[in-house]
Parts: C-alpha cells; sequence; structure tokens
C-alpha cells in the first residue's frame, strides 16, 4: 500500500520502533542493510510517454552475495497492492542484475543472464544449488525473452487507470495517474515460473529462505523544466528468520507475524507465518528541514501493507486506497 506525501526538505531517514519478538539475536524486527531473502522498492514512478532522454524511470540492481545460483522472482504491484506482473532474475553466483523499469514498460525487456553464465553455473552438482526444485533446468529454459505484447498493453494499462481488462471485477485495482505508478517485490525462488506471492501454492512451493540478496534504488528524472534531479537508496530488506531450507519447509519462527502473513493460507502448503520474513514497522519517524528562501524539496514515500488477504474479492483493492494514517505527529527537535 502506497502514500505519497510532498515535504519541504532535504533528507530523511527512516528509525525502526519495533521490538523484537524475544531476546533471541535472530528474532530481531530490526530492518538493516543485510543480505535479506526478500527485498521490497517501495515505489516506483516510470513516464512512459516522454522520450527517453527526458522521461523519469526508476532503477533497481539485485546483487547475489552466495556463491550458489539464485533466482530472484520480481513482482510489480500497483499502488493499490494488485499483483500485476511477475518475471525472474538468474542470478549466477556473486551476480548482479540491474533493471531499469522503463525498459519493462516500454518495450519490454526483462533482463536475461547469458546462456552461457546459466550453463556453467548449473554444471555443478544437483544444479549448484540443493534448494532448487529438479524441474528448475527446464523450468528456467521456458523464461519469456519479453513481455508478451497483450500483457504489456494490459500492465501499463494497470499502472496508469488502475483498471485490468481481464479481470471480473468492475471495480479499480490502481490509482489513476499520468506515469506508471506502484511498488516491487523480489523474493528469492526455487525455480522460475510466473507466479507471485498471492498466488494459491506460492509461499509453499516455491519461496525459499536463504538471505543472500542485497540491492539499492534510484529515480531518474532528466527533464530540464520539471525535473533534473536524482536520488537513491537501498531497497527495504527483509531477512527470513530462521533462514535455510527448501520450499515448503514448515519451520516454526519466533516472530509474531510475518510479512507476507496476510497471504498465507491454513493448508497443506501454505501455513501462517510460512515465509518467515520479518515484519516491517508500524510506526517511524523522518527528519525533516524547511526552507522558505530555497526551492530544494523532498517527498517521503510512505509504503503501508495491503488489507487485503489470500482471496482478496473486487473492493479489497479500493479499501486499500483510503487507509487512514493512525496518527501523525510533527515537532521542532529543539
Amino acid at each position: 500500500m502506497l502514500r505519497k506525501i510532498a515535504l519541504l526538505s532535504c533528507a530523511f531517514a527512516f528509525i525502526a520502533l519495533a521490538s523484537p519478538a524475544s531476546t533471541n539475536q535472530d528474532d530481531s524486527c530490526d530492518i538493516a542493510v543485510t543480505p535479506a531473502a526478500t527485498l521490497l522498492l517501495p515505489y516506483f514512478e516510470v513516464d512512459l510517454s516522454s522520450a527517453a532522454d527526458v522521461a523519469r524511470t526508476t532503477l533497481f540492481s539485485v546483487i547475489n552475495t552466495s556463491p550458489q545460483p539464485q533466482i530472484a522472482r520480481v513482482t510489480l504491484w500497483s499502488d493499490w497492492a494488485f499483483p500485476a506482473y511477475s518475471f525472474d532474475l538468474f542470478l549466477t553466483g556473486y551476480d548482479v542484475q540491474s533493471v531499469n523499469l522503463r525498459d519493462v514498460l516500454v518495450s519490454g525487456a526483462i533482463p536475461q543472464t547469458p546462456t552461457g553464465a546459466i550453463a556453467g553455473s548449473l554444471s555443478q552438482s544437483n544444479h549448484g544449488n540443493p534448494n532448487h526444485l529438479p524441474s528448475m533446468v527446464s523450468d528456467c529454459a521456458k523464461r519469456p525473452q519479453a513481455v508478451p505484447a497483450y500483457t504489456l498493453g494490459e500492465l501499463r494499462q494497470i499502472l496508469t487507470t488502475g483498471i485490468v481488462s481481464s479481470n471480473s471485477c468492475s471495480m479499480r485495482v490502481g490509482g489513476k495517474h499520468a506515469n506508471a505508478i506502484g511498488y516491487a517485490t523480489i523474493d528469492v525462488v526455487a525455480t522460475c515460473s510466473t507466479s507471485n506471492p498471492s498466488s494459491p501454492s506460492y509461499l509453499g512451493t516455491e519461496l525459499l529462505f536463504d538471505n543472500v540478496l542485497t540491492g539499492d534504488y534510484q529515480y531518474l528524472n532528466p527533464s530540464s523544466t520539471i525535473g533534473n534531479d536524482a536520488g537513491g537508496s537501498p531497497l527495504v530488506h527483509i531477512r527470513a528468520i530462521p533462514e535455510g531450507g527448501p520450499a515448503g519447509s514448515n519451520v516454526a519462527t519466533n516472530l509474531p507475524f510475518t510479512f507476507y502473513d496476510r497471504l498465507t493460507v491454513a493448508n497443506a502448503t501454505s501455513k501462517r507465518s510460512i515465509d518467515r520474513r520479518q515484519p516491517l514497522p508500524t510506526a517511524f519517524a523522518a527528519h525533516y528541514l524547511q526552507s522558505w528562501l530555497s526551492d530544494a524539496s523532498t517527498r517521503l514515500y510512505i509504503w503501508r501493507e495491503s488489507s487485503g488477504g489470500p482471496n482478496p474479492t473486487c473492493d479489497s483493492y479500493a479499501r486499500n486506497s483510503d487507509d487512514i494514517f493512525t496518527e501523525i505527529v510533527r515537532f521542532d527537535e529543539h
């Protein structure tokens, strides 16, 4: 769930106020920039109509900090938490993949790992990663080289108008904006597919728990008339606690609830907190500086979790658009 607040500011920093669920070090709810099992891009914005040299865009990079090959599932969500499209990044050992979302949304280009690099990383026993599924080689060979044309048109429509043609609901699943707006999650997974965290079997059969991913993102607005600015930050790093094990391993966690908890279903393959991902804080503070003597300003982007469950109803996405803040406090640090 997204909210955007414009503040006169030159910088801001988040301070997590959550408490750990136990006294065990590994059970901490503190979010830090350390290798993680899920990365969150809390906000992206892409100008789909302007020329590339002046169009606003969002870029992000994903790094594999382990010697084993990893698969990172990227899911693009609307600003009302509708899963619009998913694609995989195949990362060889210590690999890095950079993604320009304008390339994805305008031309449908999906970053590809060279075939020779994949073959080399899979020449080791058990494909080089014991947690990958036996079908991984054939599954990843079927990865699309680009977003299909019809899907690309639908994806753009979802992220700009909030309307999805393939949905039986008449209600919108996202806000209406001039530019494509949403957020993204990047999960370490056991094979290649188009499933996303809201798919019924995803958490129980594909999601992995190795804390091996790091990354960052950048906002670029090269227009000299309405922008000419840039900014960046680390992606939100969400660790699996405890980490390790194959997909579907129902290892208990001491976390009070988890990042994907609202999507879990109590059945044979997906149980409460099966994702083991750290929950994000529900309270935070940000420094900002007011100045009426200059044109400097900074936007504070606030990501909030969707209220929808594993089987969202048609109106659940609309409800995500008007969640209220419990409290906002503004104060002078002096």
